[in-house]
């Protein structure tokens, strides 16, 4: 047991650890191994003029990290329409995100989007569009701490939309 625990700690297989009894525990790798995680917050999304849920908005977020700081990361807006959204005229229109910054593990990003009102698909009778914010972090698989979820916040005087985190 001892020569294959020697063997091991000379392969670099182990870098620490602590023998008790003939048996290491603790053991870390040489190198830290990438590891990825994939999270998605979804927000039920109502507006005050209509009484139907339009659509859920999902914040979809990605990090890979080796233990120390994010090799990568990224964020994204999707929109699933319901059926009575759909029906009502409710269009997702197409989302920009921005890399705010990083910092160790985490990294911050701000999203915008907008949904506007139209009456036909075909016909230019559409309501004033109405914008949003998507402020969050991206927090690699590593990271110890408090995590922040998104925060959604209307962008201009026209939207009145409601976001329930679902």
């Amino acid at each position: 047991m001892y020569q294959k625990l020697m063997r091991r700690l000379g392969a670099g297989l182990a870098t620490a650890g602590l023998i008790l009894g003939g048996t290491i525990i603790g053991a870390t790798p040489a190198s830290a191994a990438e590891s990825c995680q994939n999270l998605v917050t979804r927000y039920e999304v109502t507006e005050a003029s209509v009484p139907i849920v339009i659509g859920t908005l999902n914040v979809n977020r990605s990090a890979c990290d080796n233990g120390s700081a994010l090799t990568s990361s990224s964020t994204s807006l999707t929109f699933d329409t319901t059926g009575p959204g759909a029906a009502a005229g409710w269009n997702f229109g197409t989302p920009s995100t921005s890399l705010s910054g990083t910092s160790g593990l985490t990294a911050g990003y701000t999203s915008r989007g907008s949904l506007q009102l139209c009456v036909a698909s075909a016909s230019p009778l559409c309501a004033d569009t109405e914008t949003f914010t998507v402020t969050n972090s991206v927090f690699g698989p590593s990271f110890v701490g408090p995590v922040t979820l998104p925060t959604v916040a209307c962008e201009n005087a026209a939207c009145k939309l409601n976001f329930a985190r679902q």
